[in-house]
């Protein structure tokens, strides 16, 4: 860590110095100092916050029950912030089960699941079975996912991006390479009530991926995808997504009367 006196003239009067989280922690000033503290106290806090809520001479089932409803607002809200950061990060698609893109990753995932229950059960010996030689199962699923779009999107520049990343990408990676560039890729049936009740996901799976942008192969190849997706009859989403199921009933089951007030 250089000390301010090494510096040139210029990058003193530039306002160049080192931020308050590479000090030493006696240079760091007070305020700075008491935010270990502020971390520690804050679960008393959380508990203090619930005895107000259960009233003054509250036994300590009242007061767990007043906890526990404060926790799950912040479990609610935790998951709105998180709704909305999965949107930021992350491409989202509704896509038809019956298109042959996602069957092929449907069936990738499924093949994968197989091989991995075989490989333990080979090892029944063994407690510490690793399936990390069989590779990562969102890039199993992301190769036959591109190889079944390529065969299905029309000749052009779409197909001629798709048919470049195969050929110089996807068949020349090592496995780093491939988790390096490919971050995050899964096809998400609807489960449970999701399933039952929900219009919009009826007959659809939820298509998530993310890719890291450091090129323009890359570039291309997500224009590609959200578009031959949208031209197929897909729709890519935008904004945080609804909430899940479970969210549903948890919010619904804290604003009822039955919940401990707050």
């Amino acid at each position: 860590m250089a000390e301010d006196a090494d510096m040139p003239g210029w990058m003193k009067q530039a306002g160049i110095a080192d931020p308050k989280w590479a000090l030493p922690k006696g240079k760091r000033g007070a305020e700075d100092e008491a935010g270990s503290v502020q971390k520690l106290q804050k679960a008393e806090d959380i508990v203090e916050e619930a005895k107000g809520k259960a009233g003054k001479g509250a036994n300590r089932a009242q007061v767990v029950a007043a906890l526990v409803a404060i926790l799950g607002k912040l479990v609610l809200s935790m998951a709105g912030d998180l709704r909305a950061v999965i949107s930021v990060v992350f491409v989202t698609a509704l896509v038809p089960t019956t298109f042959p893109c996602i069957e092929a990753a449907i069936k990738a995932g499924k093949d994968y699941h197989t091989a991995a229950m075989k490989l333990r059960e080979e090892s029944k010996e063994d407690d510490k079975v690793d399936t990390a030689k069989l590779g990562s199962p969102h890039l199993h699923v992301w190769k036959d996912f591109i190889r079944a779009l390529l065969a299905s999107t029309e000749e052009g520049k779409p197909r001629d991006i798709l048919t470049y990343y195969w050929r110089n990408h996807i068949m020349r990676y090592e496995l780093v390479d491939a988790a390096a560039e490919v971050k995050y890729f899964r096809v998400r049936t609807p489960q449970g009530k999701e399933k039952k009740k929900s219009k919009r996901m009826e007959g659809k799976v939820r298509l998530q991926w993310a890719l890291t942008m450091t090129n323009k192969t890359a570039a291309e190849l997500d224009e590609v995808l959200r578009a031959e997706l949208i031209r197929q009859g897909a729709e890519i989403t935008i904004g945080a997504a609804p909430r899940g199921v479970l969210e549903r009933d948890a919010r619904a089951l804290s604003s009822s009367k039955e919940a401990p007030t707050s």
